[in-house]
């Protein structure tokens, strides 16, 4: 099984969207190759315009987390070109997202990424997982790293479902 995986994080200041290729065959891990996208600034006006607002239409979040999954498919691609990484040397896209909101001291902590997994995963041809930010958040942890670190190499293995 192919042990190289493709991260894409997007920062809260939305000025780029951020993919490295990471082999963990090697100890320790050695990237690969890395790519930075710009963030439209159509996209990152939208988010900052649900970001500042006390209510979000169902529509316009949706659009949004489309819309971010399309950006983050395209940052991914473009890293797959310029490397010339072929997709199916690739164990799994692991994709935080587009943080929205994170409230991690709330009554009920929480936080929201947008970037629908399942559209970069129908437009890159590779496996991708998301969603650990939450998970992390369940078990009352807020470290990012740490999420990407634990979960993805477990969602990815042929048996993980």
């Amino acid at each position: 099984m192919n042990e190289i995986y493709i991260g894409v994080l997007s920062g809260t200041s939305m000025d780029a969207i951020d993919v490295a290729a990471i082999d963990f065959s090697t100890s320790p891990p050695t990237t690969i190759a890395t790519h930075s996208s710009i963030i439209p600034k159509e996209f990152k006006a939208a988010c900052m315009s649900i970001t500042n607002a006390e209510t979000c239409s169902i529509t316009t979040f949706g659009d949004l987390d489309h819309w971010a999954g399309e950006l983050f498919a395209s940052a991914v691609l473009e890293l797959l070109k310029n490397s010339n990484l072929d997709k199916s040397k690739i164990s799994a896209i692991g994709s935080h997202g587009q943080t929205i909101w994170h409230a991690p001291n709330a009554p009920k902590p929480f936080t929201i990424q947008i970037g629908d997994p399942n559209i970069i995963a129908a437009k890159t041809g590779i496996t991708t997982v998301a969603d650990f930010r939450r998970a992390d958040m369940a078990k009352e942890r807020h470290s990012l790293l740490h999420s990407i670190m634990e979960y993805l190499p477990i969602l990815t293995r042929p048996d993980a479902f």
